[in-house]
C-alpha cells in the first residue's frame, strides 16, 4: 500500500524527498550567491553551527508537512486507488496540513540549543513555531472555520489513525521517529496565521520581532521548497544568477550604446556617472534623486550587481518594456516577468508559429511565480501586497530578505499603496532585504515615515551637467474647454493653430491629457483637422492587442513616431519617447515633470534650448475659485495640488529650465503639499490599519484591496458575444479533454486493481504519461483563451461608474447540460481559475481606435 501526495501516483516519500532536495538547493544556492549584509537571515546563516541547525530544521519541517495526507479523506481527493479504509465519508474531515503536526516527534526540538538559544527561545516556544509552520503551510478560506471550531475532529482523526498500523508503516519508512501524541493538547501548541487576528496575543506578546522574522523565514523557505516541487519544473528553484563582473560588463555596453543611438556620442567608462555614484554605497539601502531619461535604470543594475533582483514599476506597460530591455542586456533565461495580466502578455509576444512548444511562456510565468529568476520585473501588486499579511505571505517575505529592489516613482503611487510599500520595507529590511528608491524627488513626509520607523537609507543626486532643454509658457486657454452645464469638453481650436504651425515646421508634438474622455475628444477633432498626417492616441484602456501595436511604432529600430502623439499619464513611465514639443494639461508638478521628459529626451547634457518659441506649453487657467479648462480637477487631481503647481509654476513663465532647478522647484512643491492637511491623510490611514495587525484571509482578497486602487479587468458589453463565440469553443475542447481523461482514469484503476504489485509500476507510469499528455493539451486550450482575452480584455479604474458583473457567470451559461457531476465540476474548476477576478463591463462598449467607451451618463473621468 502506498500514500499518494498527487494524484498522479506521487507517493508521499516521493514528494517529500523532492521538498527536502528542493530545501538544499535553495539555501545552497542563496547563501552561495545572494547572501545580504546584514538581517536575521544573514546572522542565521554566517554562524556555521546555527547555519546547519537551520537547515536540518528546515528539512525537518519538510519531513513532516504532509504526514496528514495519510487521512482516507484526502486519498480519496486523489484517487489513490488501493487505498484500503473503506468509510471514508464517515471519517472526520480534517485539513491535511491541520493534521500532520500530530505525527511530530517533540523531542527532536532539543537538537537545536544552539539556534534556538541565539533566537532566544524556550523549548516550548520553539516547539510552537515549529509545528505552527507545518500546520499553516496550506490554507484555503475555509480553514479559519475548522481552525476555531473543529478541535474534536483533530483528535478523533488521531485516535482512528493509531489503530491503522498499515498506514503509520508507511509514514515510518519517512521517518522512523514518528510519534502520535498531542490529543487535547494540540490547539495549544499552535499559534494562528496573521489573519486570525483575534487568536494572535500569544504570537505577538510571547515571541519578540526576532522570534516572529524567524517563523517567517522558516514558514516562508518551506513554502518555495513545496511549490517548486509541486510544480514540476525542472530548471532550479533558484536560477543561476547574474554574475556581479558580467553585469558591469552588459550595463556599461548598454550605456554606451544607448547614448551613441539615442544621444548620438561616444562615452568612455570615466563619463559613465553611474559607476561614480554608486561608490560605497553597493550594500546600502539609497534614495537615488535623479531627472528622467538620464539613465537611473542602470544605477539599478549596477547597484544590485550580481545579486537577486526585484525591480518594481507603477503600471504594466512599464513592466512589459521593461522586461523587454532587461532580457535585451542579459537573455531570455535570466528575467521573470510578474503581474496580472503576464502569462497573456508572455503568450502574446512569443512566436505565434511554434505550437509544439506552447508551454514556453507557461513554464517562463511559473518560474517566476515560483520567484526563480535572478531578476524578476513585476508591478507592485505582486510583491508589496504581502505586507497585507495573506496565509502564505511568508514565501515573499523570505525571498525578499536576500533580494536587492528596485522601486522606480513611487511618488506616483495612491497614497495608500506608498504606505503598504511602506510598511512592508519597514519589515523586510529587519530580514535582510536592501532597497533603492528612484525618483526625481522623495515627498518630505514619506522620507521622515520612514526614518520614524527605522528605515534608513543613503541618498545620492545626479543631474547632468549645462543642461537646460525645456522653456514652458502657461497658456491659460485649456487643450479643452469645459462646457459645465452638460459635463463635456471642446476642443481648443486656438491651441489647435498653435499646434498646426509646429507640425508644419516638421516638429513632432506630443499631447498628454489628464483624463481618457478629454484625450478621446483632442483625437477625433486633430485627426480631421491633420487628415495628411499620422495621429496616434494612446492610453490604458485598449485591449493588450491593440495597445501592443500602438506600442510597437515607438520600439521599432526606425523610431518613425507619429507626427502627433495624444496620450495620457501612460506616456509618463512606460513610453520611451522622445518628442520636440509638449502641449500638456495642468497637473501636479512632480507629474508634468515626468512629462517633459518625454521631450528632447535625447539630449543628456551640455545642451540648452535655443528657440524662441517655448517648446513645453501648460494649459489651464487659475481663477479666483477654482481650475478651468483642465480635466480631471476634483475627479483625478485635486484642485488645491494643481493651484500650488500654477502658482510655482508663474515664476518660470516663458524661461528656460535647468534640471537641477526643476528638483528645486518641486522640493518647494512638496513643501507646500505638507501644509495641505487632507492631502496625506490616506496614507496615515493606511500605515494606522497596517500598525495594529491588519490581514486577509486570502492572497486573492488582498489582491483585490491592491488592484482596486488600481484597476479592474473586464470585457466590454459590445464585445461580449464575440468573446463568448470564440471561447465557446475551447469550453467543448476542455470538456472534451476532461471526459477522455475521466474515462481513461476509470479503466486505468481497474487495471490497477486487478494487477500485481509487479506491473504497478509500469501502471504509474502509464497514467504519469496521461497526466502529461492531458496539462498539454490543458495548456493548448490555455493558450488560444488567453489569446482571445488579449483581443478583447481591457483595464478600468474602479472609481468610474462601472456597471460590472462577474464574467465567470457569463461563461458558466455556456456550459452545455450533463448529467456527470464530477465532470460539471472539473469544468467549472477550470473556468474559475481561468476568468476568476474579470468582469463583463455592462454599460461599457470598445472601439480598436478610441478604446473602452463608458456609456452616456455614466462618470468617465479618469487616470490613464
Amino acid at each position: 500500500m502506498e500514500i499518494w501526495a498527487k494524484s498522479d501516483g506521487e507517493t508521499l516519500k516521493e514528494h517529500t524527498e523532492k521538498v527536502k532536495n528542493e530545501i538544499k538547493n535553495l539555501i545552497k544556492n542563496v547563501t552561495s550567491f545572494y547572501l545580504p549584509n546584514d538581517g536575521l537571515f544573514k546572522e542565521i546563516v554566517s554562524d556555521t553551527n546555527r547555519k546547519s541547525e537551520f537547515l536540518i530544521l528546515l528539512e525537518l519541517v519538510a519531513t513532516y508537512h504532509d504526514m496528514g495526507k495519510i487521512s482516507p479523506r484526502f486519498q480519496n481527493t486523489v484517487h489513490n486507488p488501493d487505498f484500503p479504509y473503506t468509510d471514508v465519508m464517515n471519517f472526520p474531515d480534517v485539513p491535511h496540513s491541520f493534521l500532520s503536526p500530530a505525527f511530530f516527534n517533540k523531542e527532536k526540538i532539543k537538537n537545536f540549543k544552539n539556534l534556538a538559544g541565539f533566537l532566544g527561545f524556550n523549548w516550548r516556544e520553539f516547539l510552537k513555531i515549529v509545528l505552527s509552520a507545518v500546520a499553516f503551510h496550506h490554507w484555503r478560506e475555509n480553514y479559519a472555520q475548522k481552525f476555531l471550531n473543529k478541535w474534536r475532529l483533530v483528535e478523533k482523526t488521531v485516535e482512528e489513525l493509531k489503530n491503522c498500523n498499515e498506514f503509520i508503516d508507511e509514514l515510518k519508512a519517512i521517518d522512523s521517529e514518528i510519534a502520535i501524541d498531542f490529543g487535547s493538547h494540540y490547539n495549544k501548541l499552535l499559534i494562528p496565521p496573521d489573519n486570525l487576528a483575534f487568536l494572535i496575543k500569544e504570537l505577538e506578546q510571547d515571541l519578540s520581532k526576532k522570534q516572529k522574522n524567524f517563523f517567517i523565514l522558516l514558514k516562508g523557505f518551506l513554502h518555495r521548497a513545496d511549490h517548486f516541487a509541486s510544480s514540476n519544473i525542472q530548471n532550479g528553484i533558484e536560477i543561476d544568477p547574474l554574475q556581479s563582473i558580467k553585469v558591469e560588463d552588459k550595463v556599461k555596453n548598454e550605456i554606451k550604446r544607448r547614448a551613441k543611438e539615442k544621444c548620438k556620442i561616444e562615452i568612455k567608462d570615466k563619463d559613465i556617472w553611474q559607476l561614480e555614484k554608486i561608490k560605497g554605497v553597493e550594500n546600502n539601502n539609497i534614495f537615488l534623486k535623479a531627472t528622467t531619461g538620464i539613465g537611473k535604470t542602470e544605477f539599478a543594475l549596477l547597484w544590485s550587481s550580481g545579486k537577486k533582483l526585484i525591480y518594481v514599476l507603477p503600471i504594466r506597460t512599464a513592466v512589459n518594456a521593461m522586461w523587454k530591455r532587461l532580457r535585451n542586456i542579459f537573455g531570455d533565461d535570466k528575467i521573470g516577468l510578474l503581474h496580472s495580466d503576464a502569462l497573456f502578455y508572455l503568450e502574446d509576444i512569443k512566436d505565434q508559429s511554434r505550437d509544439e512548444n506552447i508551454s514556453e511562456s507557461f513554464i517562463s510565468y511559473d518560474l517566476a511565480r515560483n520567484l526563480s529568476y535572478p531578476v524578476i520585473v513585476a508591478t507592485a501588486d505582486q510583491f508589496f501586497v504581502a505586507g497585507l499579511k495573506y496565509p502564505g505571505y511568508e514565501k515573499i517575505f523570505a525571498t525578499l530578505a536576500y533580494s536587492y529592489i528596485v522601486l522606480d516613482e513611487i511618488q506616483l503611487y495612491d497614497p495608500r499603496i506608498a504606505a503598504i510599500i511602506i510598511k512592508t520595507l519597514e519589515e523586510v529590511t529587519k530580514l535582510g532585504a536592501k532597497f533603492c528608491i528612484m525618483s526625481a524627488t522623495l515627498p518630505e513626509f514619506y522620507r521622515n515615515k520612514m526614518k520614524e520607523r527605522g528605515i534608513y537609507f543613503e541618498e545620492r543626486e545626479f543631474f547632468p551637467k549645462n543642461l537646460k532643454k525645456h522653456k514652458i509658457e502657461l497658456l491659460e486657454n485649456g487643450i479643452v474647454i469645459n462646457d459645465d452645464k452638460n459635463h463635456e469638453y471642446m476642443f481648443n481650436e486656438e491651441v489647435g493653430d498653435k499646434i498646426k504651425k509646429f507640425v508644419e515646421k516638421g516638429k513632432k508634438v506630443l499631447i498628454i491629457l489628464n483624463t481618457i474622455k478629454a484625450a478621446k475628444e483632442v483625437y477625433e477633432k486633430l485627426k480631421d483637422n491633420f487628415k495628411s498626417r499620422e495621429v496616434l492616441l494612446i492610453h490604458s484602456q485598449f485591449t493588450m492587442q491593440d495597445r501592443k501595436e500602438k506600442e510597437e511604432i515607438f520600439e521599432s529600430e526606425n523610431k518613425l513616431y507619429p507626427d502627433i502623439l495624444i496620450a495620457t499619464q501612460v506616456a509618463e513611465v512606460s513610453l520611451d519617447i522622445d518628442y520636440d514639443i509638449l502641449f500638456t494639461e495642468l497637473a501636479p508638478l512632480d507629474a508634468l515633470f515626468q512629462r517633459m521628459g518625454r521631450v528632447l529626451r535625447r539630449f543628456r547634457e551640455n545642451y540648452e534650448y535655443s528657440e524662441a518659441e517655448p517648446n513645453i506649453y501648460v494649459c489651464g487657467r487659475l481663477d479666483s475659485d477654482k481650475v478651468e479648462n483642465v480635466s480631471g480637477v476634483g475627479s483625478v487631481y485635486r484642485a488645491d495640488v494643481l493651484r500650488k503647481t500654477y502658482e510655482l509654476l508663474k515664476s518660470k513663465n516663458k524661461k528656460i529650465l535647468d534640471e537641477g532647478g526643476k528638483i528645486k522647484i518641486i522640493e518647494q512643491f512638496y513643501e507646500e503639499l505638507e501644509k495641505i492637511e487632507t492631502y496625506f491623510s490616506k496614507f496615515e490611514e493606511m500605515l494606522e490599519i497596517l500598525d495594529s495587525f491588519f490581514s486577509v484571509d486570502s492572497r486573492k482578497k488582498a489582491q483585490d484591496i491592491f488592484r482596486n486602487i488600481i484597476q479592474i479587468s473586464g470585457i466590454p458589453e459590445n464585445k461580449k458575444v464575440n468573446f463568448q463565440e470564440e471561447i465557446e469553443a475551447q469550453i467543448k475542447q476542455m470538456y472534451d479533454l476532461i471526459i477522455d481523461y475521466s474515462n481513461f482514469f476509470k479503466k486505468w484503476k481497474n487495471e490497477w486493481k486487478n494487477s500485481e504489485a509487479g506491473t504497478r509500476k509500469e501502471l504509474k507510469e502509464k497514467m504519469r504519461k496521461k497526466l502529461i499528455e492531458y496539462k498539454d493539451e490543458r495548456r493548448k486550450i490555455n493558450h488560444t483563451v488567453f489569446k482571445s482575452l488579449s483581443n478583447w480584455l481591457v483595464h478600468l479604474y474602479p472609481d468610474e461608474k462601472i456597471e460590472k458583473s462577474n464574467l465567470i457567470f457569463e461563461v458558466e451559461k455556456l456550459i452545455k447540460d450533463n448529467n456527470n457531476k464530477e465532470i460539471k465540476s472539473a469544468l467549472r474548476k477550470w473556468l474559475f481559475q481561468t476568468f476568476e477576478g474579470i468582469y463583463l463591463f455592462e454599460n461599457v462598449e470598445y472601439d480598436s481606435e478610441k478604446g473602452a467607451i463608458v456609456k452616456e451618463g455614466t462618470k468617465n473621468e479618469v487616470i490613464l
